[in-house]
């Protein structure tokens, strides 16, 4: 086997890579923030709305904002071909939707925000490829494609495989919610319940929705040979169906080419990479968990500190209560004593019973108080 024939060394290609990854970033200085405040949104979503809510909510209100300005100054620069997407105007109208209700809910409710997040997109979606006739996810393939090949019926396949297995595990992901909130699952009552739907069904679908577009690609390529980069051109099962006269090959043909596999590996797998994320969000949950049951635990103490001072204060309330009534009593002989018959203290309800005082309510005079 020759020199030309050896695989090139791997630190070649790690700095090809790099190079690649910083001529990128270097030629999307706009899009790149605008992606990592989204990845920021998520993380919010995901993590921190279980302990702040309500500044959680009105944070990822700001996030997608910014991310919608930031991707309309780089379409302007040339660094992404499809704006406004139908993701990006729908997240800030939701999030701005809900900053009010977080700060006005009585109590948590991240689970419930969590469902009404869900669906609000899926409905979005669903009502997006009804009404404008492509599915979101075609918007961000022509992000990602030449502009030769949109409207190919390959792209056009991976982008309604991908966008459908999307809504139906956030579909998924959804009903899961649903059902913690009805049953009242939680990790003090079911544990093994509540991981199952709080948070192996959150991460499994989007391992599935990630590799979806790889297979139904393969899917789409399987009855074929090749697809030109042609609009509106179909796929070719021979290459005698070229549209275009193909060159003879050179006088003793070609060179030979080496057929074995000596790729260089590029990095973890994308199963790699989402099992390690999957841990990092379990540990995640697992201080969260201890966080939660520490300020449970904090104010369990703090009821047992206030207990056994309880008797004193209802005694105090009970010497307050006593002169208050001796006062009222005092107050009334003076005001009925020119009324004849008339009984200090005794009770006027029709049934006999003692019946408490009705408190002045949107009176303002301190007498009636």
């Amino acid at each position: 086997m020759g020199a030309a024939d050896s695989p090139p060394p791997r630190g070649g290609a790690v700095r090809r890579a790099l190079a690649a990854a910083w001529a990128y970033a270097a030629a999307h200085t706009l899009e790149l923030p605008a992606n990592a405040l989204e990845a920021l949104t998520l993380v919010l979503i995901v993590f921190v709305q279980d302990v702040a809510f309500a500044p959680s909510v009105a944070v990822c209100a700001c996030l997608v904002t910014a991310s919608l300005a930031l991707h309309g100054l780089a379409y302007r620069r040339g660094q992404c071909r499809v704006y406004p997407k139908v993701i990006e105007l729908a997240a800030p109208v939701l999030f701005y939707g809900l900053t009010p209700a977080a700060f006005a809910a009585p109590g948590p409710t991240a689970r419930a925000a969590f469902i009404v997040i869900n669906f609000f997109f899926l409905a979005v979606e669903a009502a997006a490829w009804a009404l404008l006739g492509r599915c979101f996810m075609d918007e961000y393939l022509r992000d990602w494609s030449p502009r030769e090949a949109w409207g190919t019926p390959l792209l056009a396949h991976c982008a309604a495989v991908t966008a459908a297995s999307w809504m139906a595990c956030q579909a998924l992901m959804g009903t899961a919610q649903v059902i913690v909130v009805v049953t009242g699952v939680s990790l003090d009552t079911h544990p093994v319940a509540a991981v199952w739907l709080c948070y192996v069904l959150q991460l499994v679908p989007l391992l599935f929705a990630v590799q979806r577009p790889r297979h139904s690609q393969l899917a789409a390529g399987g009855g074929t040979m090749t697809e030109t980069l042609k609009r509106g051109f179909p796929g070719m099962v021979s290459v005698k169906d070229m549209p275009i006269v193909q060159d003879m090959p050179p006088v003793g043909g070609f060179p030979s080419i080496r057929i074995q596999r000596r790729l260089p590996s590029t990095g973890p797998t994308g199963v790699a990479i989402f099992a390690v994320g999957g841990a990092v969000m379990a540990y995640g949950y697992y201080n969260v968990y201890h966080l939660i049951q520490d300020r449970k635990a904090g104010l369990r103490e703090l009821e047992m500190h206030r207990a056994p001072i309880i008797p004193v204060l209802q005694a105090e309330e009970d010497i307050r209560w006593v002169a208050a009534n001796k006062a009222a009593l005092a107050e009334e002989a003076r005001i009925m004593k020119n009324v004849p018959g008339w009984e200090v203290g005794k009770s006027n309800s029709a049934t006999g019973r003692w019946i408490p005082p009705p408190a002045p309510f949107g009176i303002e005079d301190p007498m009636l108080k």
